[in-house]
């Protein structure tokens, strides 16, 4: 393990763990994530060009927000940070959190991590956090995305029509919850 990239609260599985997204961790690899089509094209920043001032900021302002956990997921397997987690919009009054999740390293797409990360996120989110519940939403497109939340017991509530504008016109975003 990186001294650089420690566990946080013990989330730690066997091919990967969580550590607390800090600036330090801005890598260039993390700026190429968020600049190439194919890895951005369901994210908001994909609107602007990213660099690493920019991340950094991002990082910054997300640090400094209450009931926001942001944390970069490092592969055992490849040593290296391939990936971001966050929970965020946490109501302590309605015990529950919404969650966003980034597998910026295409190589290892596919290979079930995102379905293992949310397994994680919801057993802190329940045991730590004492959150009841978690939601999540994303492009009606992103079918990687839906699988991912579904094998992690996520249940698909609704659809929200042409909520997101697109190239060609406007896609529907999918509405996911977790009662945990």
């Amino acid at each position: 393990m990186t001294s650089n990239f420690e566990p946080a609260y013990n989330l730690v599985d066997d091919s990967f763990y969580l550590f607390k997204l800090e600036t330090d961790h801005v890598h260039q690899n993390y700026v190429n994530w968020l600049n190439t089509t194919d890895i951005n094209r369901y994210l908001e920043s994909r609107f602007e060009h990213q660099t690493l001032n920019s991340i950094v900021k991002y990082v910054q302002q997300i640090s400094k927000l209450k009931n926001e956990y942001f944390f970069g997921i490092y592969s055992k397997i490849l040593s290296e940070h391939v990936g971001n987690v966050r929970i965020h919009s946490i109501s302590n009054e309605h015990s529950r959190g919404e969650i966003g999740i980034l597998i910026g390293e295409k190589k290892i797409w596919g290979q079930g991590l995102a379905t293992k990360v949310l397994v994680l996120i919801n057993q802190f989110c329940k045991h730590d956090l004492k959150l009841r519940m978690l939601t999540a939403g994303c492009y009606h497109s992103n079918i990687g995305s839906q699988k991912a939340f579904v094998k992690a017991g996520y249940k698909i509530d609704g659809i929200r029509k042409n909520y997101f504008s697109i190239q060609n016109g406007f896609e529907d975003l999918v509405l996911m919850s977790k009662i945990l």
